[in-house]
């Protein structure tokens, strides 16, 4: 229906009936289309309520898992070496037992020139 057709439908009712009754169907239709909207409102509201909660609720379990996750993290921080520490610590005694292997691989040759040295005499 378009508009034209609307209005005449409504200006014969007003014809019809007169225009304070048609105004009084109009105000009674709107009270319960009023009222009808109210109803939808509250269930809308309640159910945004709903959600809100549970999703505060997700949120702090979410947040206690983060805590918690953090919490996990600092103690791995300070119990474990990273892999830079690591290689610093143990750099030096990778030094230390290279010379000690080449002083033991040595130790063979000075043993010789010390019986040769000794056997001289």
């Amino acid at each position: 229906m378009d508009g034209v057709s609307i209005a005449k439908e409504v200006a014969g009712v007003v014809s019809v009936l007169g225009l304070v009754p048609t105004l009084a169907i109009v105000c009674i239709s709107g009270f319960f289309l009023y009222r009808e909207m109210l109803k939808k409102l509250n269930s809308i509201d309640k159910s945004i309520s709903s959600l809100r909660q549970h999703s505060d609720e997700r949120d702090k379990e979410i947040f206690d898992r983060l805590e918690k996750a953090e919490t996990e993290i600092k103690i791995i921080e300070k119990e474990f070496l990273t892999k830079e520490q690591h290689y610093r610590d143990f750099e030096g005694w990778k030094t230390e037992l290279h010379d000690l292997r080449s002083a033991i691989n040595e130790m063979p040759m000075e043993l010789i020139k010390l019986l040769h040295h000794n056997g001289g005499r």
